[in-house]
Formats: structure tokens, sequence, C-alpha cells
């Protein structure tokens, strides 16, 4: 193999196990997350379904997050937050289904299915 063979192939099994990290550290929540969802008074907000990076199992790591305290707070969150539940309801989201979320850098929020 040539030497940009070689650089090629190494770049792509760096930026594959990065991705699992990027994708492990998805379910971790944090209090503030849990905040912002509660207090949410807004429309924007982005409902994006994880898809399996090929560095691993991505729906069995959502399925075992599911079960979480972190996943459970969150849901318990968006609960709490009658004008958000009407909003997700109306684009048919199953709060059940939400494993994630993030505030996104203009305010909004995006939750993460799977």
């Amino acid at each position: 193999m040539n030497r940009w063979t070689k650089i090629a192939i190494a770049a792509g099994f760096s930026l594959a196990s990065l991705s699992g990290i990027a994708f492990a550290d998805m379910f971790q929540m944090s209090d503030k997350i849990d905040a912002a969802v509660r207090e949410f008074k807004g429309t924007e907000f982005r409902v994006d379904q994880l898809k399996p990076s090929g560095a691993g199992d991505l729906e069995a790591e959502a399925t075992a997050a599911k079960g979480t305290p972190d996943v459970k707070k969150l849901q318990e969150a968006i609960h709490a937050n009658p004008m958000l539940m009407e909003q997700l309801e109306a684009k048919n989201v199953e709060i059940e289904n939400i494993v994630s979320a993030e505030v996104a850098t203009d305010g909004g929020i995006v939750f993460y299915t799977y």
C-alpha cells in the first residue's frame, strides 16, 4: 500500500473509535438539560432519530439507557411541561422513546429517540 492509503485507513479507524465515545456520552443527562426541558416555553425544538454509526450497536445502547435514572428523569421533566408535551404529541413523538436531549446553541432543544 502506498503512504496515503495507510494514512486514510488509520484516520478511518481513529474516527470510528471517537464516534463511539460521542454516542456513549449522549446517554448521560445533566440537571441543566432537565431544567431547560421543564422550563421550555418555545416552539423551537427538533426530534432526531438515532442511527447506528457503525461503531457499535446504538439500538442496544438506547434500549439499555431507556431504564436508567437519567432517562427517566428526562422523561419526567418532559411530562412536567404540559405545553411541550402537547407539542411533542402533536408530532406523534412517543415520550417513552426519548432517550436523550441537548440544548442547541439557539436555545432550542434537540430530543433524541431511537
